[in-house]
């Protein structure tokens, strides 16, 4: 019986969420987010006692910033997760990640301790002998998967050099004779 996964086949997008918020919606979160690039930036480059402020101004910007994008007048729950705060729910994971595993979570910027490529375009290879999880067929040869998108790679021209080799030739040449292309 296939496993249900509770990361959604759809990612979600900020860019879109960000052009319906309100004009005051966007001064919050964005006031909001200067102060966490601000706190992160000192937590990172102070000494004590600033970095101790800049962990704790980090805390506190990340909660003003949450509160922010899904608070009350924020981004709408529809369209980060659906159900009902159960087993059940599904979550849209943010673009940012890229592609994500349904099985296991992993991504591309985070993969699985033991190292993991993609089987297709929601499953990762370290999950595909015991997935459960009902998936897309594996990648087709020649297809490529962009941004989490899955695309047939486009075949790449071939220009014979034929007459051109010996002028190239030449140029290689040249070039440690101070003939060649000056920079």
């Amino acid at each position: 019986m296939a496993e249900h996964s509770n990361i959604s086949s759809t990612a979600f997008d900020g860019t879109v969420a960000w052009t319906a918020l309100p004009a005051h919606v966007q001064a919050r979160v964005g006031a909001a987010a200067v102060e966490l690039g601000v706190a992160m930036a000192i937590s990172e480059h102070a000494r004590m006692p600033a970095c101790r402020a800049g962990d704790e101004a980090m805390e506190r910007a990340g909660e003003l910033l949450r509160e922010a994008v899904v608070g009350y007048d924020g981004v709408p729950e529809g369209a980060w997760w659906a159900g009902t705060g159960d087993e059940a729910s599904v979550f849209s994971i943010p673009s940012v990640l890229g592609m994500v595993c349904q099985a296991c979570g992993c991504s591309q910027l985070d993969p699985c301790p033991g190292g993991c490529g993609w089987h297709s375009g929601d499953l990762c290879t370290a999950c595909v002998p015991n997935a459960g999880i009902a998936t897309a067929a594996p990648l087709r040869p020649g297809d490529v998967v962009v941004d989490g998108v899955v695309r047939p790679e486009p075949p790449m021209p071939v220009q014979p050099l034929g007459r051109r080799l010996g002028e190239i030739a030449r140029a290689i040449d040249g070039i440690d004779q101070g003939g060649g292309d000056e920079r």
